[in-house]
């Protein structure tokens, strides 16, 4: 029996959210943040595109550090999905934090 591959399902779940609306699930919240956690690059890139979408401002905290977690382990975005797209939602969000 082949195990389950988590990014795949975390893949297909932000697929489903993004689908079907952040609001309609209370627990989208909560899987956002663990995606933006994720060690996977496109994992979290994806996680950032529908937050930026939704434009979420109480994420921008999560994205921020998402951004600086992939700066410091660069190996774990590959081709730099993760940090453009949190880039891209921070900017969506009007995120001014010049420590970033």
């Amino acid at each position: 029996m082949a195990k389950n591959d988590p990014v795949k399902q975390a893949l297909a779940r932000l697929s489903d959210l993004d689908a079907l609306g952040i609001a309609n699930d209370q627990s989208a919240p909560s899987f956002l943040r663990k995606c933006l956690a994720s060690k996977h690059g496109m994992v979290a890139a994806r996680a950032a595109r529908i937050i930026a979408s939704y434009r979420h401002p109480d994420f921008a905290p999560a994205l921020a550090a998402a951004f600086g977690r992939f700066c410091n382990h660069p190996k774990t975005d590959p081709g730099c999905q993760a940090k453009d797209a949190v880039v891209d939602a921070l900017n969506e969000l009007e995120w001014d934090d010049t420590d970033l």
